[in-house]
């Protein structure tokens, strides 16, 4: 049973790491052609769209796609909304995939994880 919970493990860790990374990919690919359509004056991407894939999963390829062609830096939607749709997938990530992380991984989070304790139960 052990050996079929690895395998298991590592076909999700493996499937969420292509999710993330496919969307991220279009959402890096769609912020450059934004960019490009907008220096040419042609039609863009709705905004609706870009913010969709970093809901989505992509908003690490919108974060790099806004650093690497200065696109869309001006607008509180993707400057504030991007790094903060990632931090929050990042955290969820951790908690759903918290029993599939190595040991040496779980130490790192536990440092910045609070642990509230009731009066008295330290003392039982």
């Amino acid at each position: 049973m052990g050996a079929q919970m690895t395998q298991a493990a590592l076909h999700l860790e493996w499937f969420v790491c292509c999710y993330f990374a496919g969307l991220s990919l279009a959402l890096l690919v769609c912020m450059g052609a934004d960019k490009a359509a907008a220096v040419a004056g042609r039609r863009r991407i709705p905004e609706t769209t870009l913010l969709a894939l970093a809901v989505l999963g992509g908003s690490a390829g919108g974060v790099l796609g806004m650093l690497l062609f200065r696109h869309k830096i001006r607008k509180p939607a993707f400057s504030v909304g991007f790094p903060l749709i990632l931090l929050v997938q990042l955290a969820l990530a951790c908690v759903l995939l918290w029993d599939f992380l190595p040991e040496s991984w779980q130490h790192v989070f536990e440092v910045f994880r609070v642990t509230v304790q009731t009066p008295g139960a330290s003392e039982q």
